[in-house]
């Protein structure tokens, strides 16, 4: 799951973004459409917003919530707000040269084994469906290296919040709901 629609604070890096209002809204109407199968407990990223998000899809499935160190974002520490155009030429960037530290504070093949990591060891601790709660662009880089789609066009495609469906072991992707 992508995490809901966060309340940006220009003067606050975006780890540290809450939920607005309509975020809040927005996944508890996502969690009343969607079916969390077998899973008890919705793994989440620490950062607030995925976390609020991660409660309120619990709170409608009646599952536990646990934080999980590695769900996290593409590292991008300092409060920086970029044009619509320019972040997105950064995103662009990331995808297309992942060795490389071209945004933020990590490269996106460092991001995506961490990330990567973290999904699996969820996956190998349950026998129930796993649930992850975490963020647009190292879901990206998870999904375009097990799935085989492009990066960039997947990243532009994702609404806040989303899920992305996974077969296990095999990592097919299976869906994409919003």
């Amino acid at each position: 799951m992508r995490h809901s629609v966060p309340d940006i604070r220009r003067d606050v890096p975006a780890a540290a973004w809450r939920l607005s209002d309509a975020g809040v809204a927005r996944a508890t109407a996502l969690a009343r459409r969607l079916d969390p199968g077998s899973a008890r407990v919705v793994h989440s990223s620490e950062e607030p917003k995925a976390v609020e998000t991660a409660r309120a899809l619990a709170a409608a499935w009646a599952c536990d919530v646990r934080t999980v160190r590695g769900l996290q974002e593409h590292e991008r520490p300092v409060a920086q707000m970029l044009t619509r155009e320019a972040f997105e030429a950064r995103i662009r960037d990331l995808f297309a040269r992942p060795g490389e530290l071209v945004f933020g504070a990590e490269t996106a093949e460092h991001a995506r084994r961490r990330f990567t990591m973290a999904v699996m060891r969820a996956v190998a601790a349950s026998l129930d469906d796993v649930i992850v709660v975490s963020h647009g662009t190292v879901m990206t880089l998870f999904v375009a290296e097990a799935a085989g789609v492009e990066p960039f066009a997947f990243w532009r495609k994702l609404d806040l919040p989303c899920g992305v469906v996974m077969s296990v072991p095999e990592l097919q992707l299976v869906g994409v709901t919003s």
